[in-house]
């Protein structure tokens, strides 16, 4: 008659890429100490119902790493663990919380409902195609990442989970669409960053929607964008930050609302790429940033 696995100290081995990396772990039955500087933690999925009582059970692990950041937050970071949930042994009181590099699938706001206290959730560059309909109110989230996900299009009121919201960063995804009411609802928002993606256009009413009066930042560099809708920007006249280089803008009369909104008093062009093919306004080759004219007084 076969023993039955105990729970111990037990090694396992962690495929990674390149094949090389070995963890060790201890497994605990107890809960894990929220408090340790560094968090080893492991969880077990149980058996269903249905399966033996000593069936033997899956185990995963990870190790995660907790400080403080630089404005001195609680931050945990579970970074390139494999992870497609969080961890049941971190700290409910931690404001920062970087899962990057993880093979998280779709954003989950009720997977974050605990963290009441949560100020940034970083989930850059894992594989999030989906934002799942808005549901627990994340109250005091003021930054979330996004970047280098799959994220292809975005509805409306998507955020709206999220009301204290004052930075969203969405660049390195592959989004294609964006509706009038995306970023609708939030009016904290400072920094919209939606560079690096696949926009062939802009909703007409995008800015106009953003309840903030207190947006800065509006980052389109590396899109597909040709034409800027007319007076896209006439909601938010003192937008200092508006980045729009290297897109594929054309050169014709279709332009003119966004010529005239680059040469309006008080807007500053900066490091503009002057070449031979491309000397033309109009194709706003260059990085442009627009500042309102008490801040060019400053400079």
């Amino acid at each position: 008659m076969q023993a039955k696995p105990k729970l111990g100290l037990r090694r396992l081995r962690r495929d990674t890429a390149d094949q090389r990396k070995q963890a060790s772990y201890r497994l605990h039955e107890g809960s894990a100490d929220a408090g340790a500087q560094s968090l080893h933690h492991a969880f077990t999925l149980h058996h269903h119902s249905g399966l033996p009582h000593d069936a033997c059970f899956l185990v995963t692990s990870s190790s995660c790493q907790s400080d403080r950041n630089k404005d001195h937050r609680p931050r945990v970071s579970c970074v390139s663990q494999g992870l497609t949930a969080v961890p049941d042994a971190i700290d409910t009181g931690t404001q920062v919380l970087v899962l990057t590099g993880n093979q998280f699938t779709s954003l989950s706001w009720s997977m974050y409902s605990g963290f009441t206290e949560l100020h940034e959730l970083d989930l850059s560059h894992n594989h999030i195609s989906t934002l799942e309909p808005p549901g627990p109110v994340l109250e005091k989230l003021s930054v979330l990442r996004l970047s280098g996900n799959r994220l292809t299009g975005l509805g409306g009121l998507v955020f709206r989970g999220t009301p204290n919201l004052m930075e969203i960063y969405l660049d390195r995804n592959q989004i294609r669409s964006l509706h009038d009411g995306t970023f609708s609802e939030l009016p904290r928002l400072e920094v919209i960053d939606l560079s690096q993606n696949k926009l062939p256009a802009l909703p007409p009413r995008l800015l106009e929607r953003v309840s903030s009066g207190g947006l800065k930042t509006f980052d389109l560099e590396n899109n597909s964008v040709s034409l800027m809708p007319d007076r896209f920007f006439s909601s938010k006249p003192e937008l200092p930050y508006v980045y729009l280089s290297h897109n594929p803008w054309l050169c014709s009369c279709a332009v003119s609302y966004l010529h005239s909104y680059l040469k309006r008093p008080g807007a500053q062009r900066l490091h503009t790429r002057r070449t031979q093919r491309h000397r033309s306004l109009c194709r706003l080759r260059g990085v442009f940033r627009t500042a309102s004219p008490a801040q060019t007084a400053h400079h």
